[in-house]
């Protein structure tokens, strides 16, 4: 699942996000990207996806360039690229016939996006025939009877990526009004970031809009939550989820947490926890410097786990990743996180039962066989 080097290649990016105005033409150096105003997010993605390639070029909208004379055009222009990486945040797959074609994911915490690569999956699964690979992803389609996996590339960032310093607010389930919770959590002021030093255990939660919605993923936070409320050794840091609307402000977004956790119905105090933080952004590599063996993770295949490096993983107590995808894919997603985690599960593939279902990767456990085939 190393990644191997492309070459020459194109890549292509959503072309709403995009600065109108600011596009050189249909195709242009890729380099020109880092002079505009696109998205983090995506930003990180093409930074990432560019260790891959040499000199790439960037294409917009690569579906206008199907046949006639703009297909000679193209062809003109990319001799000698025999690479295609399409960047998506799954609202499209897009693939240029000739090419090897590759594919990346981001952002799909965003529930639209990731509700629109659903869609993708049940309804054009042909799509996934025609690539080469997949970049951090492990999605498995069903095609004409058979279950379809392209093969998975893993690619993370060789050193830490700076991050800013989030704000933090003490977590607070106010019932019945969860929204009325959330304004005063939010009215209630930021609090000073935790000393990790003073705990024995951290828990870091990377909550997304996506997975805010998944009643197993919820009730899983909510009772780690729960109880952390009587562990006073122990903090629980939830990364408050990015919406798809992009204007939500911090209000929406603590609303957002709020109504996950109470919906999730795991009894816990109705007071304000002292341990339980909400971070409006998520910790960089360099929050947890210092305290390695004592950070637990947990997330799904909704949070963008290629934005941290394999020596930070290595650093982490467990892992916990909840699968609630096809059970096809699991034998791959299992290798792939294994090898980015740099241990094996603790618990072996016989083990696992009907997803959905967390898959826990502890440090320094005794090695358990995985099955393979």
């Amino acid at each position: 699942m190393k990644p191997s080097k492309l070459g020459k290649s194109v890549i292509s990016i959503p072309a709403q996000s995009l600065p109108e105005g600011d596009v050189p033409g249909s195709l242009f150096d890729a380099r020109l990207l880092e002079q505009m105003l696109i998205p983090d997010e995506l930003r990180r993605a093409v930074m990432l996806v560019s260790r891959l390639l040499d000199e790439p070029l960037c294409l917009v909208r690569p579906e206008m360039f199907t046949h006639g004379a703009s297909r000679s055009w193209l062809d003109n222009k990319l001799q000698g690229v025999r690479h295609h990486v399409c960047i998506s945040d799954g609202g499209a797959i897009k693939v240029i016939s000739g090419l090897n074609n590759h594919l990346f994911l981001y952002g799909l915490g965003r529930h639209k996006r990731h509700a629109a690569l659903r869609n993708i999956s049940r309804w054009a699964p042909e799509l996934f025939a025609g690539l080469k690979s997949q970049i951090n992803t492990f999605h498995g389609v069903w095609v004409k009877g058979r279950f379809l996996q392209p093969p998975t590339q893993l690619l993370l960032p060789e050193t830490a990526v700076p991050g800013v310093n989030p704000d933090f607010y003490e977590f607070y389930l106010h019932r019945p009004a969860s929204d009325e919770g959330a304004k005063f959590i939010v009215d209630s002021g930021e609090v000073a970031a935790p000393s990790l030093a003073e705990f024995k255990e951290v828990i870091y939660v990377p909550l997304t809009e996506s997975n805010a919605l998944n009643e197993d993923f919820t009730r899983l936070v909510a009772s780690v939550v729960a109880a952390a409320y009587f562990n006073p050794h122990q903090v629980v840091v939830i990364r408050l989820p990015n919406l798809s609307d992009t204007l939500a402000g911090i209000v929406q977004r603590v609303a957002v947490a709020v109504n996950a956790l109470h919906n999730a119905d795991v009894a816990m105090p109705r007071v304000p926890a002292k341990n339980v933080l909400l971070a409006s952004h998520d910790l960089p590599e360099s929050f947890f410097a210092g305290h390695e063996g004592r950070v637990s993770m947990i997330f799904d295949e909704t949070f963008d786990y290629w934005q941290y490096t394999k020596k930070f993983y290595a650093l982490i107590k467990t892992v916990r990743f909840l699968f609630g995808g096809d059970e096809r894919a699991l034998q791959r997603l299992v290798q792939g996180m294994t090898e980015v985690f740099g241990r094996l599960p603790a618990t072996s593939g016989t083990e696992f039962g009907v997803p959905p279902f967390p898959v826990t990767w502890n440090r320094r456990q005794p090695e358990l066989r995985v099955r393979r085939g």
